[in-house]
């Protein structure tokens, strides 16, 4: 499939849950794409076979991204 910023997608999860999701970012070449879930108000990295259709193309592609995304907290890993 492909994505474009802002499609509206319905994702099922390994866990069998069913989200409502924005595209927020994807990568070319990669299998996963960066989205922000309607249901649980966060942004998570999504593998492209647990996409399960596309609602609408270019839902909403002026969705704010989360800017935090890249600067990962690796201070969990101090022991």
């Amino acid at each position: 499939m492909k994505f474009n910023k802002g499609d509206l997608i319905v994702v099922k999860t390994a866990d069998e849950i069913i989200l409502t999701c924005i595209v927020i970012d994807f990568f070319q070449g990669a299998r996963y794409l960066y989205a922000y879930c309607l249901d649980s108000g966060n942004y998570r990295l999504i593998y492209e076979k647990e996409v399960q259709f596309v609602v609408e193309k270019e839902f909403d592609p002026l969705f704010p991204s989360d800017s935090h995304f890249w600067n990962v907290d690796y201070s969990f890993y101090e022991g």
